[in-house]
């Protein structure tokens, strides 16, 4: 399209003084044109090479003296470094790049999908608690996809879970609290049990994925490699995982019943709400 004639109405110039004036415009675009598309440039090997040996000797710099001048610690030039060697290559080998069915997003699939078998007793896990394991299954499975996984949105996602294990023990002691007021019922035995259940398993799994949340993406594709099942892939972790929520419904259910029941225990509570309706 260089070659194109055309004015600067058709470009949608502004009003220009003189010809130079127009040159200094039309390099603007241009090199804005570069910035977008920046096939025109060409980086030399050397200036690689040039650019490592220099991030290599800040790292060790920033690393043995307090008075270094380099304006970054050495962690930062050693992810510098990182992301020149590593990143490019790798990012690219994953994602497809340049083929017509590139990635374009982390969540997107680009192998088959595995074959996962749900059984009966699978299924009626999810049942028993409400659901809640096909939602941390669906949750877990998008954070790796094709097997890939990004350490960084990992990390999100275990602080959300995280939060969410502490929410629900927080909630046992609001359980003990009240379930006490009928402990001599079987009901609140029941939710007790319940409590103490979804109680422990968030203490459990609070103390065995708090290192999660700092782990390499390394680290993280071991643990979920080891979680993976052949078979039922990731519905046995989803379904540890909703252990504390799944219990803890279970619990407000039975202390629930418990206190409706003990609403209508006598004849004369009956008799009032019977009236209470009817009138």
């Amino acid at each position: 399209f260089w070659i194109d004639q055309t004015d600067t109405i058709k470009l949608d110039l502004p009003p220009v003084s003189s010809v130079s004036h127009l040159k200094l415009l039309l390099q603007q675009h241009y090199w804005t044109h570069v910035e977008f598309f920046p096939i025109h440039i060409s980086i030399p090997q050397v200036m690689e090479e040039e650019l490592i040996a220099i991030l290599t000797h800040a790292s060790i710099d920033a690393s043995t003296s307090d008075l270094s001048t380099v304006p970054y610690d050495a962690e930062q030039c050693n992810t510098f470094l990182k992301l020149i060697r590593e990143m490019p290559g790798a990012n690219h080998f994953v994602n497809l790049r340049g083929e017509p069915n590139a990635r374009l997003s982390r969540n997107q699939r680009l192998l088959p999908a595995p074959v996962i078998e749900s059984t009966w007793y699978l299924k009626t896990a999810d049942k028993l608690f409400f659901g809640s394991p096909e939602f941390y299954e669906a949750s877990i499975s998008e954070h790796w996809v094709d097997k890939v996984c990004y350490s960084a949105h990992w990390r999100k996602l275990m602080l959300s879970l995280i939060e969410g294990w502490k929410s629900t023990a927080i909630y046992y002691g609001e359980v003990i609290r009240s379930a006490s007021l009928y402990v001599a019922q079987l009901s609140c035995f029941v939710s007790l049990l319940f409590s103490l259940t979804s109680f422990t398993s968030s203490i459990l799994l609070i103390y065995y994925h708090k290192g999660q949340v700092e782990n390499s993406a390394s680290a993280t594709v071991e643990y979920l490699e080891g979680a993976w099942h052949e078979d039922y892939g990731l519905q046995p972790l989803a379904i540890l995982f909703a252990l504390p929520w799944g219990f803890l419904l279970w619990s407000l259910l039975a202390l629930g019943i418990r206190i409706v029941t003990s609403a209508f225990a006598s004849t004369t509570s009956v008799v009032e709400f019977v009236s209470l309706i009817l009138s």
